[in-house]
């Protein structure tokens, strides 16, 4: 027997922001040369200068993972790693919650060489958005704010 989990208004809320900073960050990504966006994103750190995060606000960061999912299945645009990593982060930023964007590639070998790029963002331990394909990727860019 499926269970219903009842939403409460603060859902609701929640997922109106996320959906409306999806739909910003979409624009940020059509309108903004990289070299624009990066520094709206954080400052720009290497992996071993990753400060400590304190995991003070764990569920509040669940739920704004919860509702950018939400966001995403209901957006009548493209909703991808970078868009969700990007409301996500601007989501945590409203509440003062510190996070770390990562930009990363991934190589295939498959007759012809690709490359693949995915964005997610982490909150203290927790991974917010794009936690389920990170382990592919080479972190090429970290921002922190």
């Amino acid at each position: 027997m499926k269970t219903h989990h009842r939403k409460m208004p603060a859902d609701y809320i929640r997922f109106g922001e996320a959906w409306f900073l999806l739909l910003v960050a979409r624009c940020m990504l059509v309108v903004l040369p990289f070299r624009r966006l990066a520094p709206l994103l954080g400052r720009d750190i290497t992996a071993e200068s990753i400060p400590l995060m304190q995991n003070g606000r764990q569920a509040m960061a669940a739920e704004i993972s919860t509702a950018i999912r939400r966001g995403c299945r209901h957006a009548p645009f493209r909703t991808m790693c970078f868009e969700k990593a990007i409301a996500a982060k601007l989501m945590l930023r409203l509440r003062r919650m510190p996070s770390v964007l990562f930009l990363g590639v991934s190589f295939e070998k498959g007759g012809v060489k690709t490359m693949k790029a995915h964005a997610w963002l982490q909150y203290g331990d927790s991974i917010v958005t794009g936690g389920d394909e990170m382990q592919q990727y080479h972190p090429v860019g970290i921002f922190y704010s």
